[in-house]
């Protein structure tokens, strides 16, 4: 299984998570491979910082990581070598489609058939705090232009409203180098939970309304959205419990099991939810050994108990976050292995290794 959206923070915000810590997390939650962003502290937008993230991943993690590269004017052949794509956030300093930074660095992965991963919300289409859903919208469609002028692989990553769904339909039915993913609390939570989860939930793009919920569970049964990330984005819990709490949470121990309890519910199949998983994500990120069980391929597997009913128990998380806004789900299906180039890396919750974590660049 491929987790193409974490955040394993470490550098300077190791207190949050490393990526010893979060690895072990993502062998728990049944994850072969993650795919780490760019926004850490100091970010990954030069050729030194890349450098530096690939050593000390490599030097921690316990399953194998991919490494994304923010807007930079360093593109070299390190880059090709080390990075799987890009991400291109929608703060002010980033989001005109046609700065110059972004602009080069789209071309780049045009030349190199990297994807491009945009997290779509037009900041200037904020209301004070609010992030409304048209602010989704624009975004999408502001880069699906982007990508049809330049030829680039576009990726719209944790799609949350019913309006962005319909940009991603409309784009699609224009380019076939379009793709999308969700996330679980788009699935599962609306803002409503807000009253009951308080700041545990602040997350960007933010939860949604009910309606929006069940648009985004459609287009993924649908295969409007060609796959599922965690994005795990630990803090600590003081800092999500303080008077301006960061978005996000972690995910990485979460995400399986909740999807396989849409599974057990009929909402989606086993096969959608492989392709969900495993083979989108590896097709996405062209990882071409990854994403299939056959001879030539990387030996990585997830081995699941189906019927395994269970609570989530934030507590036993291998993150060094302990929180989560799925705290007490009841859950059908969990990770009883992960198996990562053919050797155990968890068995039965327990993280059996200490390192042995590779690029997946490394080898693909």
């Amino acid at each position: 299984l491929i987790d193409m959206h974490v955040h394993m923070r470490d550098f300077q915000l190791s207190y949050k998570e490393d990526f010893q810590t979060g690895t072990r997390a993502a062998a728990k939650g049944g994850f072969t491979v993650v795919a780490d962003m760019p926004n850490t502290k100091p970010p990954v937008n030069t050729v030194n910082s890349l450098i530096e993230r690939d050593r000390v991943a490599r030097s921690k993690a316990v399953v194998d990581y991919g490494l994304y590269y923010g807007v930079s004017n360093e593109l070299n052949d390190t880059v090709k070598k080390l990075v799987l794509g890009f991400k291109v956030y929608s703060h002010e300093d980033y989001y005109s489609p046609l700065k110059d930074l972004t602009l080069k660095t789209i071309k780049y992965a045009s030349l190199n058939s990297m994807p491009v991963l945009v997290h779509a919300e037009n900041p200037r289409l904020f209301e004070n705090e609010v992030r409304p859903p048209s602010a989704e919208e624009s975004a999408i469609r502001d880069f699906a232009f982007l990508s049809r002028s330049y030829s680039f692989h576009l990726h719209i990553t944790h799609l949350s409203s019913a309006q962005g769904v319909q940009a991603v339909k409309e784009a699609k039915q224009l380019s076939t180098s379009i793709t999308a993913d969700t996330c679980p609390h788009y699935l599962l939570l609306s803002d409503e939970d807000y009253a009951k989860l308080g700041p545990i939930a602040r997350v960007y793009p933010p939860l949604r309304s009910k309606q929006d919920r069940e648009m985004v569970l459609k287009a993924l049964a649908e295969q409007v959205i060609d796959a599922v990330s965690s994005d795990h984005a630990p803090h600590t819990l003081d800092e999500k419990l303080s008077s301006k709490p960061p978005g996000g949470f972690p995910g990485l121990e979460t995400t399986l099991p909740l999807m396989t309890t849409l599974v057990s519910k009929g909402v989606l199949s086993l096969d959608q939810l492989v392709h969900l998983l495993a083979v989108n994500p590896s097709k996405i990120l062209k990882l071409r050994k990854h994403g299939f069980l056959a001879e030539g391929f990387v030996g990585n597997v997830t081995i699941v108990d189906l019927s395994e009913e269970w609570a989530i128990c934030s507590s036993e998380f291998e993150s060094k976050a302990k929180y989560s806004p799925f705290d007490g789900f009841h859950v059908k299906g969990k990770a009883i292995a992960t198996i990562v180039r053919g050797s155990v890396v968890m068995e039965r919750g327990e993280v059996k290794v200490s390192g042995g974590g590779a690029n997946v660049k490394s080898y693909n």
